[in-house]
């Protein structure tokens, strides 16, 4: 467990500062709070004013735990919890991008391809240059448990769009594997120009999240005061969403708010 103190110093700057790492045998709410709390104890913090964790069901007893002990020391902790909001946007998009289909699919089968061995990648590469495609960046793969690399990796491979195609038509074996590859109860196949035009659609709907993370996430800035507005308008857009004719969008933007009303 990382323990990182904020705190506004003598020049009335917002510092931040790692104080500990501690090593949690028992991730109960109760160890938890006993690790944290002898970590204040230790540098001599008294004064708490609320303590960031994720949207963690354990951490609820973590809160309780830390009120107890804020009592002891004169202190109510009567709004000392304070819900990341960065993990919570993270939960609700990643629990709507189950709903995206086979357009992300091959496009990540696609991208596995051509990083899974250095003759591959230099076969991609030559199509890259066939297609005289200039890029500074080259393709990503996502990672299943963080969302944004998903928008990042389809970031990264949208600018390549005309090479991937012309690597699906010259390499026999790539294309057996993408036809031999199953996606439910049929083949994957290779990409068509209405999967790039879906993938074009997801990024920019991505990007809102993407940049809003970015935002919430600052540590040398106070985020607070602008929380409110910019969860209030992520739920207009994805509303908006949810109202289009994209279906798969629509379905996205349903699971989405679902998910931010809990």
């Amino acid at each position: 467990m990382c323990i990182t103190a904020h705190f506004i110093g003598r020049d009335w700057k917002l510092h931040k500062r790692i104080i500990n790492f501690v090593q949690v045998t028992k991730h109960s709410g109760s160890e938890i709070g006993k690790q944290l709390a002898s970590c204040l104890v230790e540098w001599g913090i008294r004064k708490v004013f609320c303590i960031t964790m994720d949207n963690a069901n354990v951490n609820d007893v973590v809160a309780i735990h830390m009120r107890e002990q804020l009592k002891e020391w004169g202190k109510d902790g009567k709004y000392l919890q304070m819900r990341c909001v960065a993990h919570i946007i993270n939960l609700a998009v990643k629990d709507g991008l189950k709903e995206t289909g086979k357009s992300v699919e091959r496009v990540r089968e696609f991208v596995k391809w051509v990083k899974s061995t250095p003759t591959k990648s230099r076969k991609f590469k030559d199509c890259i240059e066939f297609e005289k495609i200039v890029s500074k960046k080259f393709v990503s793969l996502d990672v299943a448990t963080r969302w944004n690399s998903m928008y990042l990796m389809l970031e990264s491979a949208k600018p390549f769009e005309k090479a991937f195609q012309t690597l699906a038509r010259n390499d026999k074996k790539f294309k057996k594997h993408l036809n031999e590859k199953k996606y439910g109860n049929e083949s994957l196949g290779i990409t068509t120009s209405d999967d790039w035009s879906s993938v074009g659609r997801l990024i920019d709907y991505l990007k809102l999240f993407y940049d809003l993370i970015v935002r919430v996430s600052g540590t040398s800035y106070v985020t607070l005061h602008f929380l409110f507005d910019e969860v209030c308008e992520m739920y207009t857009i994805v509303s908006e969403w949810d109202d289009g004719i994209d279906f798969e969008v629509s379905c996205m933007a349903e699971r989405i708010k679902s998910k931010l009303a809990k």
